[in-house]
């Protein structure tokens, strides 16, 4: 997929920003009936997404998930090497996107991809390309032709609560695309306030304005034990810098292609055990290099409910409906790119049942389910896919999981299995294994899993001519010790090992004939990382402080990816992938409704391949130096008008000129961020 000889996508006309009118009428009537003694007596089948702390507690005793096991406990004891980025951290760090936020964790490194679409890649693997699972209150958001969720200004944090991360494999729970890594977008409820919340944030760089956010978002107490639940806005501007340099010194300039637009709803209604969400999205971007923009489209709902099954059992039934547009192109764009687009329809239901067997015993047992339908959109007679033949594909996927989890006061063991059967990647099983400790204030976690990424159509459509995809399987070994002091100061560090099997990699193939295709998906033999990761968090009433640091470095003796590698003698790590990186976001209240917050993020040296200029002789490496990218923010809350907010900040402060670079030797030239960026942010929340 990282090529930009790619032809398989199409455009289609943005849409109007008309319908966000019935969400501001629903909303504004909605909010009329308005009672909020009751609100936080709500109980609501969505509790399992949610933390049940307040969303501002500030000891890191608020660190509860069940993104790991699907039952609330300590991120200590989870089954998991999580990480929560929270409210606090990501508004005192001025993230304006989920980039941002990222870009703050251990062993996260954003790459690009083709079409200047950013993805991300996670302990020195590329994982845009379905191995990073990607949710909003637990619905997946990956589309399914190519298995990615591109990064950027799809939606505002101003309603994000947390963001819950697994950095690791969470295949066993969740399936295929989560390889690698799990990424859970939390949004606000009643648990975290009741009020209608306005808010805005402008930006600038040296190049003229940046990106300029619009956000209307608020949690209501709807009626008798119901709760509604929204947020909407709009999101545009220029993505990164207009002008620059190319790492050789050779001017560029994205004057008139660097903008985004984007524009989203979200409304989750919760009454008695049933939550129902909706969700709308629209990403448009301009591309660099191309005469075509490229829209990327999402529209979901899901509904789940939960049913008592007596005891201590209950089953949680879920039923989702998506429609995505993946990779749409309009614009000046070769007749042959519409030829290959599609609409892709999802229809999946979910069960899972949790039984306490007793109280040093629990266990967890669940079938999924999904039907996709891939059509196309041209109506040509080359609007087919090339592995078959057809306008219209359909696949099927299923999985059944169980896994037992035992507790004692030395510890817990967890042991669990996913076996899965799919259209187009054929049956695969995998396992996982846990032990998981917390002795007094020290905690220790030794795990074991494997994980999988099965073709997807894309894959299999740009692939082999015999079809001959297999899934990529993931094999990881971790473990982590940590201990707290002070009950407000947690220290962590973790080791892990990750082989990949048969990695399915985009390529650039030469063309020799007619009949040979330039680009296309390739089952590799093998890549494999080791490293270590670091998390020290200090948080008290008035200040507080999180810092990250993380390393990784190649397996030689799974190293058999030649389209990432680097020789021995230049780096020990992978191309375009930073081997360091640190990260340290801190806030500071001087004084009631003023904070001083600031965030450090170092990464450091790589190497990029560069084409030859001749196309002829070999293509040499570069070094691209470390960076340090650094930011401040001012917010105060003024005392005589409550509710509202104001926020200066300076982001990239010395402008060093970092770039997302391409992971792959396919002659994608690094992307230039933005630069230092001047940002002002005012909300105003209504109290109900």
């Amino acid at each position: 997929m990282l090529s930009q000889n790619r032809t398989d996508h199409e455009g289609m006309p943005f849409p109007a920003r008309s319908f966000l009118l019935p969400f501001f009428f629903a909303a504004r009537v909605t909010f009329a009936q308005s009672d909020s003694t009751n609100a936080r007596l709500l109980q609501s089948g969505l509790e399992q997404l949610l933390e049940k702390e307040p969303a501002y507690r500030t000891t890191p005793a608020s660190q509860q998930t069940r993104l790991t096991d699907l039952v609330d406990e300590d991120v200590r004891q989870a089954p998991g090497m999580v990480q929560v980025l929270t409210a606090q951290e990501i508004s005192a760090a001025g993230c304006r996107t989920l980039e941002d936020a990222l870009m703050l964790l251990p062993s996260f490194t954003i790459g690009r991809d083709v079409d200047d679409v950013l993805g991300v890649a996670v302990r020195g693997q590329w994982a845009h390309e379905g191995k990073c699972l990607f949710m909003l209150n637990g619905m997946p958001l990956n589309e399914a032709s190519y298995g990615i969720y591109a990064l950027g200004s799809r939606m505002s944090l101003q309603n994000v609560i947390r963001i819950e991360v697994i950095n690791g494999p969470g295949s066993v729970l969740y399936g295929g695309f989560a390889a690698l890594a799990v990424v859970n977008i939390v949004t606000k409820s009643l648990q975290d306030e009741e009020s209608l919340q306005v808010s805005s944030t402008v930006s600038a760089t040296r190049d003229g304005l940046n990106i300029h956010t619009m956000d209307l978002s608020g949690q209501h107490h709807a009626g008798p034990d119901t709760e509604l639940d929204f947020q909407m806005g709009m999101i545009s501007g220029k993505r990164y810098a207009a002008k620059g340099l190319l790492l050789d010194g050779a001017p560029i300039s994205y004057q008139d292609s660097a903008r985004s637009e984007d524009v989203n709803g979200y409304v989750r209604i919760m009454h008695r055990g049933f939550t129902g969400q909706f969700l709308y999205n629209d990403h448009m971007t301009r591309v660099s290099d191309q005469r075509y923009d490229v829209l990327m489209r999402t529209l979901m709902a899901n509904g789940t409910r939960r049913f008592d099954l007596g005891g201590k059992a209950h089953l949680d039934l879920m039923a989702l409906y998506r429609n995505q547009q993946p990779w749409s192109y309009s614009g000046l764009v070769e007749p042959g790119y519409f030829n290959t687009n599609t609409i892709d329809q999802r229809y999946a239901l979910n069960s899972t049942v949790f039984i306490d067997h007793a109280k040093w015993v629990q266990s967890t047992w669940g079938m999924n389910g999904y039907f996709d339908r891939y059509a196309h959109i041209a109506s040509s007679p080359e609007a087919v896919f090339a592995f078959n033949g057809e306008r219209v594909t359909d696949v099927l996927d299923l999985a059944a999981f169980g896994q037992v989890r035992t507790k004692a006061a030395w510890g817990s063991l967890l042991a669990g299995i996913r076996a899965e059967q799919h259209t187009l990647g054929g049956f695969l099983a995998t396992p996982r294994f846990a032990y998981t400790a917390l002795l007094g204030k020290a905690h220790v976690k030794v795990l074991y899993s494997r994980a999988f990424k099965m073709p997807t159509l894309q894959n299999v459509n740009s692939g082999p001519a015999d079809g001959g995809m297999r899934p990529e399987e993931v094999i990881t070994q971790e473990a982590e010790v940590g201990y707290r002091f002070f009950d407000a100061l947690d220290v962590a560090v973790r080791v892990y090992h990750t082989a990949i099997e048969n990695p399915i990699i985009y390529v650039v193939q030469q063309v020799e004939s007619e009949f040979d295709q330039p680009d296309s998906y390739v089952n590799r033999p093998s890549i494999g990382s080791e490293g270590i990761e670091a998390r020290v968090q200090c948080t008290r009433s008035k200040a507080g402080a999180t810092a990250y640091f993380s390393a990784y470095r190649t397996d030689r003796h799974l190293a058999d990816l030649p389209e990432v590698q680097l020789p021995a003698q230049l780096s020990s790590g992978h191309l375009g992938i930073p081997q360091t990186k640190a990260s340290l976001v801190a806030w500071w209240y001087p004084a009631t409704g003023t904070r001083i917050s600031g965030n450090v993020i170092w990464s450091g040296s790589t190497w990029i391949r560069r084409p030859s200029e001749d196309g002829e002789t070999l293509p040499s490496y570069q070094n691209v130096p470390a960076y340090l990218r650094s930011g401040v923010q001012l917010s105060y809350e003024p005392h005589i008008i409550k509710g509202l907010s104001l926020a200066l900040g300076v982001d990239d402060i010395l402008d060093q000129g970092w770039s997302a670079h391409s992971p792959y030797d396919n002659g994608l030239t690094s992307l230039p961020m933005a630069g230092r960026t001047f940002m002002l942010h005012i909300s105003y929340r209504f109290p109900l």
